[in-house]
């Protein structure tokens, strides 16, 4: 298994932009679990199924929306819980949101039902990621650091 500061390393060669997580905690109030930001931060350079929403960056990824933007968005249209900060768009008004309560994951689809999807980030993120046969997430992630191999079991516990 790598080693933590070895795996931080090769993690962050993969990312275009910081975020600025300072802007992101101050304007939530909260402070994300570090999955989550890592999620936010290297995920969107994969192309798995959805639209990525990111957390504030200079320069701002192509062809994504930020984060605090879309919660804005979604405020003034009304009836959206101020704990869920979306996270994946996945068109038509649908998303998936972590709660800032207790960071379970939601469905919150356009007509503003949700529903509780995970009892947590890490236990979406596995389950979406592991079933879905199409994101080749890890393959492609190894591909960019063949010098040891990235796992479900050593990206979720040594980060």
């Amino acid at each position: 298994m790598r080693d933590k500061l070895s795996l931080h390393y090769e993690l962050k060669s993969l990312m275009v932009a910081q975020p600025d997580w300072e802007l992101f905690e101050s304007y939530f109030n909260w402070k994300p679990p570090i999955v989550f930001k890592t999620y936010l931060t290297v995920f969107p350079q994969f192309k798995l199924y959805g639209g990525y929403l990111h957390a504030p960056t200079n320069p701002a990824p192509e062809f994504s929306d930020q984060i605090i933007d879309v919660y804005k968005a979604e405020t003034l249209i009304g009836n959206w819980p101020q704990e869920m900060v979306p996270f994946l768009d996945l068109g038509s008004g649908d998303q998936y949101c972590i709660s800032t309560i207790n960071c379970a994951v939601y469905y919150v689809d356009f007509t503003r039902e949700y529903h509780q999807e995970s009892n947590s980030f890490e236990e979406w993120l596995e389950n979406w990621i592991t079933s879905d046969p199409d994101s080749k997430l890890f393959e492609k992630a190894n591909q960019a650091t063949p010098s040891a191999p990235l796992t479900w079991d050593n990206f979720i516990y040594e980060i």
